[in-house]
Formats: C-alpha cells, sequence, structure tokens
C-alpha cells in the first residue's frame, strides 16, 4: 500500500496494521511517498485528501492495476474510491467504475449500493432490469 501524504500518525496506524493484519491472507507493507515523482508502481495508493490538488498528474501517471483511494477529493473525474466526510449524509465513499476499470480492476458491484454515483447506480438498476425481463421472457 503506498500513502502519498505526510500524515505521520496515518502512516503509522497502517504501518502497525501492516504487522498484525493481511490481505486475503497476504502480508502486506506501506511505503510512504513524500512526491508525486517518487510514486512506485504499489497495488493500492492512498492519497491524503491536503494532496488532492495533485490528483490530475497521480491519475494519469499511476500505473494499470494501481486501486487510487482518495479522500474527500473534489474532482470525481479523477477517483476510484473517494473517501467521504464522516460527519455529512449517509455515504462514507463514492465510486468511480469506470477509472477503477480502466486501470484493470474490477470493483464489485454491491459496494455500488454503499458508495456508487447516481450514474453509476442507474446503469446498475438498468442491467438488473434488463436480465429480470429476459428472465421473464423465459418463463
Amino acid at each position: 500500500i503506498g500513502i502519498y501524504g505526510s500524515n505521520t500518525l496515518l502512516i503509522q496506524e497502517f504501518e502497525n496494521l501492516s504487522k498484525i493484519r493481511k490481505i486475503k491472507n497476504k502480508p502486506f507493507s506501506v511505503i510512504n511517498f513524500k512526491k508525486t515523482k517518487d510514486i512506485q508502481p504499489t497495488q493500492i495508493l492512498f492519497v491524503e485528501n491536503s494532496y488532492n490538488d495533485e490528483i490530475k498528474n497521480i491519475f494519469e501517471n499511476t500505473t494499470k492495476n494501481t486501486l487510487i483511494v482518495t479522500d474527500q477529493c473534489p474532482d470525481k473525474s479523477y477517483i476510484m474510491i473517494n473517501l467521504l466526510p464522516l460527519n455529512e449524509g449517509t455515504k462514507r465513499f463514492e465510486l468511480n467504475t469506470s477509472n477503477a476499470n480502466e486501470a484493470g480492476i474490477t470493483l464489485l458491484k454491491e459496494l455500488l449500493k454503499y458508495g456508487g454515483t447516481e450514474v453509476e447506480l442507474r446503469g446498475l438498476y438498468s442491467a438488473t432490469e434488463k436480465a429480470l425481463k429476459k428472465e421473464k421472457e423465459k418463463s
């Protein structure tokens, strides 16, 4: 997991988790990047909200198969998973599955119920309606 930012508390927490937890039964390590030019390929790249103004550059220069997780990023064009403020509304995150798919990452459709944008949810409902219609035609 790569972290682009300077929040030492956050970095330390991720490092502590890497010592006691696993992801899909595999150990993980944490790499801290302090400048965009230092960012190396990782499976997950977390971008602190104080660096949201650099998201376009990060997004365009990140390798395929890297899930970018942003924190309260206002520019939805460059997000994959974007964490939302805890004190606003019921959603805790939002997704841009198109960006994830273009990076070679498939996000579970179930996540759309919890963090999908209105456009993505409309697409999910449309696909579900089509499948339901086909099933009814078979009967």
